[in-house]
């Protein structure tokens, strides 16, 4: 059975890490860094970093998966010495040990919540458990993540049945879990009329999920129209101008190339019930 995990956290210590710990200039040479530590700790039997997102892809045994330089990245280049970096490159290959030995055992279905992805995000090899998915709009599905304080491994489908339940009604847990989470989510403003819905940098795409949210808008301003162009990024503009759909999709396709975590240059449509794709 293969697992999923995508590591965007760190968290404990354990002393693997190389001893000199240069400060990484861009997220790539973090890349590399995160590779020989996790090679070096016996982590991953093969680590090869993808320059299409911006991640290292490892594998050992029977599981994959992909961890992101995000938050490391931008603590190694804070860090006033090579100790504290090696310290906190430590600390994240800790992180990572956590959350393979959490991987073989059931999920904790409090703590499943719903991303939203791009429809070919993950990539099924032969031998492979998928991960559960459910069509979204456009081009999008939602998929399931378990939230683990140093990981978000995907929900697969061996999960639903350890956990004696469908996928339907798992769906509909991980968005009653995600309610609790959307209480801290804000609106940052930008031009013309357009605002940027903010949470904590991994589950903003998430919230198109929000439909007392997306309600409220509708009734209020007529209209909603969205974008999640990545993980991070959900621009939308609430009201009736005949031209902001075609505004909002320059907007992401300006945007688009430049983006960690990218998702899809879909423009949404909220009618009340469901998004649906603008064509």
């Amino acid at each position: 059975m293969y697992r999923f995990l995508s590591v965007f956290f760190f968290v404990a210590s354990i002393t693997l890490a190389q001893a000199d710990t240069p400060r990484p200039s861009t997220p790539m040479d973090t890349l590399r860094l995160m590779k020989a530590a996790f090679l070096a700790a016996g982590l991953a039997e093969h680590a090869t970093i993808d320059r299409s997102d911006m991640s290292l892809k490892m594998r050992r045994g029977d599981m994959e998966w992909s961890s992101y330089p995000d938050n490391l990245h931008l603590h190694l280049q804070a860090a006033e010495s090579d100790d504290e970096r090696k310290a906190l490159l430590d600390e994240f290959v800790n992180a990572m040990a956590e959350a393979l030995e959490q991987a073989n055992r059931p999920p904790d279905i409090r703590r499943i919540y719903p991303v939203i992805r791009h429809r070919d995000y993950i990539k099924i090899k032969k031998g492979q458990t998928g991960p559960v998915s459910v069509p979204f709009a456009g081009n999008m599905r939602i998929f399931l993540v378990e939230d683990l304080p140093a990981s978000t491994p995907f929900v697969i489908e061996d999960d639903v049945k350890s956990l004696k339940t469908s996928t339907p009604a798992l769906v509909s847990r991980a968005k009653k879990n995600f309610a609790r989470l959307t209480r801290d989510a804000r609106d940052e403003r930008i031009a013309n009329g357009l605002a940027i819905r903010v949470l904590d940098g991994n589950y903003e795409s998430s919230l198109l999920l929000d439909t007392k949210f997306w309600n409220r808008k509708l009734r209020k301003h007529g209209g909603v129209i969205a974008a999640i162009p990545a993980r991070d990024l959900l621009i939308y503009y609430a009201g009736t101008d005949p031209q902001m759909p075609a505004t909002l999709k320059r907007i992401v396709n300006d945007l688009i190339g430049g983006l960690d975590h990218a998702i899809s240059t879909d423009i949404l449509r909220w009618n009340g019930k469901s998004w649906t794709a603008i064509r």
